[in-house]
């Protein structure tokens, strides 16, 4: 376009720098950024957030954090999808104390933080074992009134019982089904083999009727974790009292069980 004397606007290097990030090539895409400025076009927060998202994306922070400097030096304000790519990069290493220094940042600039900001936090802090830090945030969110998806609410009930919080995990599904997002099958799953790798089987089955009752059907998962927990337990003859039940249940067992 160039060789035709074609003059590029803002919006033409954007779609540029995006397609050369999608590519990988985001090298290529930052030195659009320096060609832009020689030839007087002013960048503006669109153009810079391409970048940092497209460095966040491939783990480059650093290189983001370049940019970022860059974009503030030219005195543009950062906008809610910025911080949301700069919370997301520093995630994804990890770095959630750093994020929350930006969320703070964010906050302070008049930004409040949307659910999927909220929601990449949690999943970090979810991720790290962290989960005191994911429930205290996520009683702030509900605070504030926002709502969460079935995807991290499924993550925290699952973080819960990994860190052997069974019961805090039970309040947290019964909540579920008070205020939403309705629970799935796979939280009480959850539940019911973290009871089963406790050896506690008495409170699995007692979550497993709860399951039948309100109209779950359970799956080859569910009936595995209680014959773990009746095994675990010392409860052989139950256990294959159990499992002769369920050789008469069509589409129940399988090999692994």
């Amino acid at each position: 376009m160039e060789a035709l004397e074609i003059e590029l606007s803002e919006v033409s290097y954007g779609a540029l720098m995006n397609g050369f990030c999608k590519a990988g090539k985001r090298n290529e895409a930052s030195n659009l950024l320096d060609i832009m400025k020689q030839k007087g076009l002013n960048a503006g927060c669109i153009i810079y957030t391409i970048l940092i998202d497209g460095y966040c994306k491939s783990g480059q922070f650093h290189e983001a954090l370049h940019i970022l400097d860059k974009m503030q030096g030219s005195g543009i304000v950062l906008d809610i999808v910025t911080y949301s790519s700069l919370i997301n990069g520093s995630c994804k290493l990890g770095r959630v104390k750093y994020a929350k220094e930006i969320l703070c940042k964010m906050q302070k600039g008049g930004l409040p933080p949307n659910s999927i900001i909220y929601a990449t936090l949690i999943h970090s802090y979810c991720k790290l074992g962290k989960v005191l830090e994911a429930l205290k945030l996520y009683v702030h969110i509900k605070k504030r009134g926002m709502n969460l998806d079935l995807i991290t609410c499924n993550m925290l009930v699952a973080a819960l019982c990994k860190g052997g919080m069974l019961q805090e995990a039970e309040g947290f599904v019964d909540q579920m089904g008070r205020i939403g997002p309705s629970p799935g099958l796979v939280n009480f799953d959850c539940i019911i083999d973290g009871y089963c790798n406790r050896g506690d089987v008495l409170s699995a089955f007692a979550i497993f009727d709860d399951v039948v009752k309100i109209g779950h059907v359970p799956g080859v998962f569910t009936y595995t974790s209680l014959l773990k927990g009746l095994c675990k337990s010392g409860n052989l003859d139950e256990a294959y009292g159990f499992m002769d039940k369920l050789h008469k249940m069509p589409l129940v067992l399988d090999t692994k069980v």
